[in-house]
């Protein structure tokens, strides 16, 4: 199984060791209104954007036994670190995937947190989390074609 992340110029960045865990929040949202003596109600108003977490870390040194890809491969902590940040700055949609699942995505990286600990040195780790991304598309209704068929009444006072 591999965590990749890939951007539309070809770039792929895979994830050189596999978090221990994978979160996927989903969500419906709500509008909630307040009447009178009733109290509030909830009005149902669609899906909210999936959110993918995880966290795991970029390890210095290539270990084979937990370590994707190989000794060649292994990406510096530091270079890998800025990759990431280079995608979350970006205002493109990446596209990710984890291989063996039916995770197919396309995500923007909504935030990014490293730590360094004392003990581990040049390893470090992180919290990451997605957003998935879908285009905006506006449906047309039927005999919506933008032109008035009939003409506006003329609401000015006619002069004697």
């Amino acid at each position: 199984m591999e965590f990749i992340l890939k951007n539309g110029k070809g770039k792929e960045f895979i994830f050189p060791v596999n978090p221990e865990e994978v979160t996927i929040s989903r969500q419906k949202g709500f509008e909630t209104a307040t009447i009178l003596t009733f109290g509030e109600f909830d009005f149902p108003q669609g899906n909210k954007i999936k959110e993918i977490s995880f966290s795991s870390f970029f390890p210095k040194e290539f270990d084979e036994s937990y370590c994707k890809g190989s000794l060649d491969s292994h990406p510096k902590p530091q270079t890998a670190m800025n990759t990431l940040n280079e995608f979350l700055v970006s205002k493109t949609p990446l596209q990710f995937i984890i291989t063996e699942t039916a995770v197919n995505v396309p995500v923007f990286v909504a935030s990014h947190q490293t730590t360094f600990r004392g003990g581990e040195q040049g390893d470090v780790y992180f919290d990451l989390t997605l957003r998935t991304w879908s285009e905006m598309k506006v449906a047309k209704t039927a005999g919506a074609s933008g032109i008035n068929k009939k003409p506006r009444a003329d609401m000015k006072e006619k002069s004697k």
